[in-house]
């Protein structure tokens, strides 16, 4: 209600930048109560603001939202072209540690997918990414699905070594979900 109400004020305003946001945030709460349409609705009309003003990290962070919601609508294909469409605004700008985050989910667009082949150099360059940024969440989930490629593909030894590595990093941070998760891998 409050966000729905900024974003009314920023328009009387003609603020597309206060808009942009609070439509934005509007989008995440309704992703949060699994509203996914609305959410997408939502997260595109913050997409347009950004758009108009030529603001590439939002963009970029937004369209990757976007392919969020497709996947949860099981719109794979889209959520996949939409990913993608991220990673090109975001590389546009070298906008590294933002652009590793669609790189991670086209990576996992790949897995879930059963192509452990094709998610392997995705995960590769964003753990790169993660890595040179001091990212620890990220490096330790993208560590557990390098791990998960590599089973796949019946590399159990590698496999292992990428667990054994997330699992280090998840432990010494205190990411306990990414510890569950990774051990329910496992």
């Amino acid at each position: 209600d409050n966000f729905q109400k900024a974003s009314l004020i920023a328009a009387d305003l003609r603020d597309a930048v206060r808009q942009a946001k609070a439509s934005y945030f509007i989008g995440n709460v309704h992703l949060y109560l699994e509203n996914l349409e609305q959410a997408r609705i939502s997260h595109e009309e913050a997409f347009k603001l950004y758009e108009s003003q030529n603001n590439k990290p939002w963009m970029g962070a937004i369209k990757n939202g976007i392919g969020v919601i497709l996947s949860k609508q099981g719109k794979g294909e889209e959520s996949l072209a939409t990913y993608q469409e991220a990673l090109r605004i975001l590389s546009e700008d070298s906008l590294e540690l933002t652009a590793a985050f669609p790189l991670a989910n086209i990576g996992d667009y790949y897995l879930n997918a059963k192509k452990p082949a094709e998610a392997l150099p995705y995960f590769e360059q964003a753990l790169e990414v993660y890595q040179q940024e001091q990212y620890f969440k990220g490096e330790a989930v993208t560590l557990e699905n390098l791990g998960i490629a590599h089973a796949g593909l019946g590399n159990f030894e590698i496999a292992f070594q990428y667990f054994d590595q997330g699992l280090a990093i998840a432990k010494k941070h205190q990411f306990n979900q990414v510890i569950y998760e990774t051990y329910e891998d496992i």
